[in-house]
């Protein structure tokens, strides 16, 4: 099943901790809530990205070309550089691409603390 938008913003929501309920089906308050929440440094995993449609992922984007983002964004999943790279807004921002074996919890951590 494809998502849209609103399931997008209502997974976001409920990722950050954000009353999804509420807020997902208003976009205008729901942008905001994502866009402050965004403002605290952290690391937002997005698994099976290569699934994203283009205009899920200019949302992304959008989001995280706000003023004052201090979040990252770490899309994952088999075959999602080349969506990524269909994307150009997108792919303009990408920081670096690494290609990770499968990797178990004890491993996660691990890798991660060896990324550049």
């Amino acid at each position: 099943m494809k998502r849209g938008l609103p399931q997008m913003r209502a997974s976001l929501l409920d990722a950050l901790g954000l009353a999804a309920g509420s807020l997902s089906h208003r976009a205008q308050p729901a942008d905001h809530a994502l866009g402050e929440a965004l403002r605290r440094p952290g690391v937002l995993f997005l698994d099976d990205a290569q699934r994203l449609s283009p205009p899920l992922l200019d949302y992304l984007r959008l989001l995280w070309d706000e003023p004052g983002t201090a979040a990252a964004m770490l899309l994952c999943g088999a075959g999602a550089e080349r969506v990524i790279a269909r994307a150009p807004a997108l792919r303009s921002r990408v920081l670096t691409w690494h290609q990770v074996p499968g990797l178990d919890q004890e491993r996660l951590a691990e890798t991660l603390a060896n990324v550049p």
